[in-house]
Protein backbone atom coordinates (compact mmCIF):
# COMPACT_ATOMS: atom_id res chain seq x y z
CA UNK A 1 0.00 0.00 0.00
CA UNK A 2 1.23 3.48 -0.83
CA UNK A 3 -0.58 6.55 0.45
CA UNK A 4 0.03 10.03 -0.92
CA UNK A 5 -1.56 12.55 1.39
CA UNK A 6 -1.79 16.30 1.13
CA UNK A 7 -1.85 17.36 4.79
CA UNK A 8 -4.15 20.36 5.04
CA UNK A 9 -2.89 22.98 7.48
CA UNK A 10 -6.09 23.35 9.44
CA UNK A 11 -5.94 24.04 13.17
CA UNK A 12 -8.60 24.36 15.82
CA UNK A 13 -9.22 27.83 14.39
CA UNK A 14 -10.87 26.11 11.42
CA UNK A 15 -14.26 26.28 13.08
CA UNK A 16 -14.38 30.07 12.95
CA UNK A 17 -12.04 31.05 10.15
CA UNK A 18 -12.41 29.08 6.93
CA UNK A 19 -16.19 29.19 6.62
CA UNK A 20 -16.14 31.17 3.37
CA UNK A 21 -19.15 31.81 1.14
CA UNK A 22 -18.65 30.99 -2.53
CA UNK A 23 -18.09 33.64 -5.17
CA UNK A 24 -20.93 34.04 -7.67
CA UNK A 25 -21.15 33.58 -11.41
CA UNK A 26 -17.54 33.07 -12.50
CA UNK A 27 -17.54 30.35 -15.14
CA UNK A 28 -14.56 28.05 -15.62
CA UNK A 29 -12.85 28.62 -18.99
CA UNK A 30 -11.02 26.04 -21.07
CA UNK A 31 -7.31 26.64 -21.63
CA UNK A 32 -3.98 26.10 -19.94
CA UNK A 33 -4.27 24.53 -16.51
CA UNK A 34 -1.93 27.28 -15.29
CA UNK A 35 -4.87 29.71 -15.52
CA UNK A 36 -7.11 27.41 -13.44
CA UNK A 37 -5.01 26.32 -10.46
CA UNK A 38 -5.58 28.36 -7.31
CA UNK A 39 -8.80 29.87 -8.67
CA UNK A 40 -12.54 29.44 -8.01
CA UNK A 41 -15.00 29.00 -10.88
CA UNK A 42 -18.28 27.30 -11.79
CA UNK A 43 -19.13 24.41 -14.10
CA UNK A 44 -22.91 24.17 -14.24
CA UNK A 45 -24.18 23.95 -10.66
CA UNK A 46 -20.77 22.87 -9.39
CA UNK A 47 -18.33 25.36 -7.98
CA UNK A 48 -14.65 24.39 -7.83
CA UNK A 49 -11.69 25.85 -6.06
CA UNK A 50 -8.73 24.21 -7.75
CA UNK A 51 -5.56 23.61 -5.78
CA UNK A 52 -2.11 22.86 -7.20
CA UNK A 53 -1.11 20.19 -9.70
CA UNK A 54 0.99 17.52 -8.00
CA UNK A 55 3.26 14.77 -9.25
CA UNK A 56 6.68 14.18 -10.77
CA UNK A 57 8.12 12.59 -13.90
CA UNK A 58 10.45 9.97 -12.47
CA UNK A 59 13.13 12.35 -11.23
CA UNK A 60 13.21 13.36 -7.55
CA UNK A 61 12.40 17.02 -7.22
CA UNK A 62 11.11 17.35 -10.80
CA UNK A 63 7.43 18.25 -10.80
CA UNK A 64 4.84 18.65 -13.52
CA UNK A 65 4.14 22.37 -14.11
CA UNK A 66 0.44 23.15 -14.68
CA UNK A 67 1.38 24.78 -18.00
CA UNK A 68 2.04 21.27 -19.35
CA UNK A 69 -1.68 20.44 -19.06
CA UNK A 70 -4.80 21.56 -20.89
CA UNK A 71 -8.02 22.07 -18.93
CA UNK A 72 -11.26 21.61 -20.88
CA UNK A 73 -14.70 22.37 -19.48
CA UNK A 74 -17.27 19.58 -19.91
CA UNK A 75 -21.01 19.69 -19.30
CA UNK A 76 -20.66 18.03 -15.89
CA UNK A 77 -16.96 18.21 -15.09
CA UNK A 78 -13.62 18.74 -16.77
CA UNK A 79 -11.00 17.07 -18.95
CA UNK A 80 -7.26 17.09 -18.34
CA UNK A 81 -4.90 16.46 -21.27
CA UNK A 82 -1.69 17.72 -22.86
CA UNK A 83 0.92 15.19 -21.76
CA UNK A 84 2.25 12.44 -24.05
CA UNK A 85 2.08 8.79 -23.06
CA UNK A 86 3.89 8.06 -19.79
CA UNK A 87 5.81 5.09 -18.46
CA UNK A 88 7.90 4.09 -15.49
CA UNK A 89 10.49 1.34 -15.96
CA UNK A 90 12.82 -0.07 -13.32
CA UNK A 91 15.97 -2.07 -13.88
CA UNK A 92 16.30 -5.46 -12.23
CA UNK A 93 17.49 -4.82 -8.68
CA UNK A 94 17.18 -1.13 -9.45
CA UNK A 95 15.44 1.67 -7.61
CA UNK A 96 11.67 2.00 -7.58
CA UNK A 97 10.52 4.45 -10.28
CA UNK A 98 7.48 6.69 -9.83
CA UNK A 99 5.57 8.82 -12.32
CA UNK A 100 2.31 10.52 -11.32
CA UNK A 101 0.13 13.57 -11.85
CA UNK A 102 -2.99 14.65 -9.98
CA UNK A 103 -5.02 17.82 -9.47
CA UNK A 104 -6.44 18.71 -6.07
CA UNK A 105 -9.77 20.52 -5.77
CA UNK A 106 -12.60 21.60 -3.47
CA UNK A 107 -16.11 21.36 -4.93
CA UNK A 108 -19.68 22.15 -3.92
CA UNK A 109 -23.03 21.75 -5.64
CA UNK A 110 -24.70 25.16 -5.48
CA UNK A 111 -28.14 23.73 -6.22
CA UNK A 112 -28.19 20.27 -4.69
CA UNK A 113 -25.97 17.33 -3.84
CA UNK A 114 -23.13 15.42 -5.49
CA UNK A 115 -24.03 11.75 -5.88
CA UNK A 116 -21.16 10.40 -7.96
CA UNK A 117 -17.65 11.05 -9.24
CA UNK A 118 -16.21 9.12 -12.19
CA UNK A 119 -13.56 9.20 -14.91
CA UNK A 120 -13.07 7.93 -18.45
CA UNK A 121 -9.92 7.55 -20.51
CA UNK A 122 -6.46 6.64 -19.40
CA UNK A 123 -5.28 3.39 -20.99
CA UNK A 124 -3.13 1.64 -18.39
CA UNK A 125 -0.57 -1.14 -18.88
CA UNK A 126 1.99 -3.06 -16.83
CA UNK A 127 4.63 -5.52 -17.95
CA UNK A 128 7.67 -7.47 -16.85
CA UNK A 129 8.62 -10.38 -14.66
CA UNK A 130 9.86 -8.41 -11.68
CA UNK A 131 8.38 -8.34 -8.22
CA UNK A 132 5.83 -5.52 -8.41
CA UNK A 133 4.37 -2.67 -10.43
CA UNK A 134 1.06 -0.83 -10.68
CA UNK A 135 -0.70 1.75 -12.82
CA UNK A 136 -3.71 3.74 -11.65
CA UNK A 137 -6.23 6.33 -12.80
CA UNK A 138 -8.77 7.57 -10.26
CA UNK A 139 -10.98 10.27 -8.84
CA UNK A 140 -11.54 10.67 -5.12
CA UNK A 141 -13.92 12.97 -3.28
CA UNK A 142 -14.52 13.08 0.46
CA UNK A 143 -16.86 15.05 2.69
CA UNK A 144 -15.49 18.24 4.24
CA UNK A 145 -17.38 20.13 6.93
CA UNK A 146 -16.75 22.46 9.84
CA UNK A 147 -16.47 19.47 12.16
CA UNK A 148 -12.83 18.29 12.09
CA UNK A 149 -12.26 14.72 10.88
CA UNK A 150 -15.84 14.48 9.56
CA UNK A 151 -14.94 11.96 6.87
CA UNK A 152 -18.40 10.47 6.95
CA UNK A 153 -19.13 10.39 3.23
CA UNK A 154 -16.93 9.73 0.23
CA UNK A 155 -17.09 8.97 -3.47
CA UNK A 156 -14.25 7.03 -5.07
CA UNK A 157 -13.84 5.64 -8.59
CA UNK A 158 -10.55 4.05 -9.60
CA UNK A 159 -8.88 1.60 -11.93
CA UNK A 160 -5.66 -0.14 -10.89
CA UNK A 161 -3.54 -2.60 -12.85
CA UNK A 162 -1.12 -4.52 -10.67
CA UNK A 163 1.69 -6.74 -11.96
CA UNK A 164 3.23 -9.16 -9.47
CA UNK A 165 5.85 -11.52 -10.88
CA UNK A 166 4.36 -11.26 -14.36
CA UNK A 167 0.76 -11.84 -13.27
CA UNK A 168 -1.40 -8.81 -14.10
CA UNK A 169 -4.57 -8.18 -12.08
CA UNK A 170 -7.17 -5.51 -12.82
CA UNK A 171 -8.57 -3.92 -9.65
CA UNK A 172 -11.44 -1.58 -10.47
CA UNK A 173 -13.40 -0.02 -7.65
CA UNK A 174 -16.53 2.09 -7.49
CA UNK A 175 -17.13 3.07 -3.90
CA UNK A 176 -19.71 5.57 -2.68
CA UNK A 177 -21.37 6.46 0.61
CA UNK A 178 -22.65 9.88 -0.56
CA UNK A 179 -24.28 12.09 -1.42
CA UNK A 180 -22.10 15.09 -0.59
CA UNK A 181 -22.91 18.77 -0.32
CA UNK A 182 -19.26 19.73 -0.69
CA UNK A 183 -15.97 17.92 -0.50
CA UNK A 184 -12.23 17.70 -0.98
CA UNK A 185 -10.86 15.58 -3.76
CA UNK A 186 -8.25 14.89 -6.36
CA UNK A 187 -8.33 13.85 -9.99
CA UNK A 188 -5.47 11.47 -10.85
CA UNK A 189 -4.48 11.24 -14.51
CA UNK A 190 -1.93 8.55 -13.79
CA UNK A 191 -0.07 7.05 -10.87
CA UNK A 192 2.67 4.67 -11.99
CA UNK A 193 5.15 2.63 -9.99
CA UNK A 194 7.70 0.10 -11.22
CA UNK A 195 10.32 -1.91 -9.37
CA UNK A 196 12.71 -4.81 -9.92
CA UNK A 197 12.57 -5.03 -13.71
CA UNK A 198 8.87 -4.23 -14.13
CA UNK A 199 7.23 -1.42 -16.08
CA UNK A 200 3.98 0.52 -15.75
CA UNK A 201 2.49 3.07 -18.07
CA UNK A 202 -0.43 4.82 -19.66
CA UNK A 203 -0.83 5.11 -23.44
CA UNK A 204 -3.15 8.14 -23.31
CA UNK A 205 -3.19 10.76 -20.58
CA UNK A 206 -6.39 12.49 -21.77
CA UNK A 207 -8.93 11.82 -19.02
CA UNK A 208 -12.43 13.13 -18.28
CA UNK A 209 -13.49 13.66 -14.66
CA UNK A 210 -17.22 14.03 -14.24
CA UNK A 211 -19.78 14.38 -11.47
CA UNK A 212 -23.40 13.30 -11.01
CA UNK A 213 -25.68 15.62 -9.07
CA UNK A 214 -29.25 15.74 -7.82
CA UNK A 215 -31.23 18.91 -7.20
CA UNK A 216 -31.98 19.82 -3.62
CA UNK A 217 -31.78 22.59 -1.00
CA UNK A 218 -29.13 25.24 -1.48
CA UNK A 219 -25.92 24.62 0.41
CA UNK A 220 -24.95 26.63 3.47
CA UNK A 221 -21.70 28.59 3.21
CA UNK A 222 -18.96 25.98 2.87
CA UNK A 223 -15.45 25.87 4.34
CA UNK A 224 -12.79 26.52 1.70
CA UNK A 225 -9.46 24.87 2.53
CA UNK A 226 -7.66 27.05 -0.02
CA UNK A 227 -8.72 30.33 1.58
CA UNK A 228 -5.68 32.46 2.48
CA UNK A 229 -5.27 32.50 6.28
CA UNK A 230 -4.99 35.77 8.13
CA UNK A 231 -1.53 36.54 9.63
CA UNK A 232 -2.70 35.72 13.16
CA UNK A 233 -4.01 32.36 11.98
CA UNK A 234 -0.74 31.56 10.23
CA UNK A 235 1.07 31.80 13.54
CA UNK A 236 -1.49 29.53 15.12
CA UNK A 237 -1.19 27.02 12.31
CA UNK A 238 2.59 26.93 12.66
CA UNK A 239 2.38 25.60 16.21
CA UNK A 240 -0.77 23.51 16.18
CA UNK A 241 -1.73 21.73 12.97
CA UNK A 242 -4.41 19.14 13.32
CA UNK A 243 -4.48 18.32 9.61
CA UNK A 244 -7.19 16.35 7.89
CA UNK A 245 -5.63 13.09 6.80
CA UNK A 246 -8.51 12.04 4.58
CA UNK A 247 -7.37 14.21 1.64
CA UNK A 248 -6.22 11.29 -0.42
CA UNK A 249 -6.85 7.60 0.19
CA UNK A 250 -5.42 5.03 -2.18
CA UNK A 251 -5.48 1.41 -1.12
CA UNK A 252 -3.68 -1.21 -3.14
CA UNK A 253 -3.83 -4.91 -2.56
Amino acid sequence: MRVKALALAVSAALSFHVCTAFADGIACVSGSLATIVDTTCNIGTLQFTFGPMYGSDNEPGVVWPPSDFIFTVLANGFELSGLPAQSATSAVNGNTVLDDAYLSFFVADLAGQITGASFSGGNLFTSGTGSFSYAQTSIYLSDFSLVPFADVQSLDDSNILQDVNGTVTDYSTDYATGPLLFGLGDATLFDLLASDGNAAGISSTTTNFTFATVAGPLNPPAPNPYATPEPGLLALLSVGVLGLGFWKRRARK
